[in-house]
């Protein structure tokens, strides 16, 4: 275990003790099952101070790039997502034993055959392609400014998921709030994100695993009963290619940043 990852864990550890401790006695879980990586050596931490011995499963939330704090072998056993995953555990020294590899989870909403809204009557305004931004539930201002080219373009009408940061919610609702509501929406935290998502036309969403593996569910299950139609196939595609060109310039603006360019590495690796 190296010093980043045991500084964490010690943190971590101080800082949920109390609260941990609590519900353990309230609840008297049989096993524990931890879902976020700074939770996996923390709680074992706690359990082995307090001689406590409720077997512990991590389950691996990412499925590339996977954290080395994901790879404590106090754990049980460690469910990997990805063959990635699992060799990521296998090096940084965690056995085969206490690997396994299954099925990202995805919520039984996502996988129903049956979509509860009809998909043909979206309510874009005048025939125009709906753009779904879901940024984590954080929310994000980075948002903006794409949300700004498409809104001008004219063809979109875009709806923003910003999560539970009422900031950055007010922040974008102010700062779009020349465009119709007919047009664009800012949203809070919500429950209802399937609903979003089928809604929506063209989704940009934040690369995480949860948000990736809902969005391909519910791709598969329209695909598969033949409800995913666009209004308008010609019109979704240029959309689309609008904003990969305004990705592309803003990657490439990004690029000549004096930082970026100071930094050889850096730039390469975005350039690739």
């Amino acid at each position: 275990m190296g010093i980043k990852v045991f500084t964490i864990n010690v943190v971590c550890s101080w800082i949920i003790k109390k609260k941990l401790l609590q519900l353990l006695k309230e609840i008297k879980p049989d096993i524990i099952i931890s879902v976020h990586a700074v939770f996996t050596g923390s709680v074992t931490r706690i359990l082995e101070k307090n001689h406590m011995e409720i077997p512990v499963i991590s389950f691996v939330a990412d499925l590339d790039n996977v954290s080395n704090l994901w790879a404590d072998s106090r754990a049980k056993y460690i469910l990997c997502p990805t063959k990635e995953a699992e060799d990521k555990m296998k090096s940084l020294g965690i056995s085969s034993e206490r690997l396994r590899i299954v099925v990202f989870p995805v919520r039984e909403e996502f996988c129903s055959n049956i979509p509860d809204i009809d998909i043909e009557a979206k309510d874009s305004a005048n025939g125009s392609i709906s753009v779904l931004f879901i940024s984590g539930s954080q929310g994000s201002r980075q948002v903006l400014k794409m949300a700004k080219k498409l809104l001008e373009n004219g063809k979109c009408n875009v709806t923003i998921i910003a999560g539970k940061n009422e900031v950055i919610r007010k922040q974008l609702k102010k700062e779009l709030a020349e465009y119709s509501e007919e047009h664009v929406s800012i949203i809070g935290f919500t429950k209802e994100i399937k609903k979003y998502m089928t809604k929506a036309d063209i989704l940009i969403l934040r690369a995480s695993p949860n948000v990736l593996y809902e969005f391909n569910q519910k791709k598969i299950v329209y695909l598969k009963n033949n409800m995913l139609r666009f209004r308008n196939p010609k019109a979704a595609y240029n959309i689309a290619a609008f904003i990969i060109q305004q990705c592309n310039q803003q990657i490439e603006e990004y690029l000549n940043t004096k930082e970026i360019k100071s930094n050889s590495v850096i730039h390469d690796t975005i350039s690739q």
